[in-house]
């Protein structure tokens, strides 16, 4: 392997785990951001404003609801 060669291999490498690292902190965000809004309607919910509930889906947390 060329010198050229191996140098593009690594900027390759570096550049593909740059992009695995962007991807995971999205991912992350998004789920943090997704369980945020859901425990925002869940406490909504509990406190007996429904209207939050046309906009999150509480599915999720459905079985929270089945007690009174």
């Amino acid at each position: 392997m060329t010198l050229q060669a191996s140098n593009e291999q690594a900027s390759r490498q570096k550049t593909n785990r740059h992009i695995r690292r962007r991807l995971a902190g999205m991912i992350g965000t998004s789920l943090l951001i997704f369980n945020l809004a859901q425990t925002v309607a869940f406490t909504l919910r509990c406190l007996g404003s429904a209207s939050i509930a046309d906009i999150v889906p509480l599915k999720s947390i459905a079985s929270f609801n089945a007690a009174p």
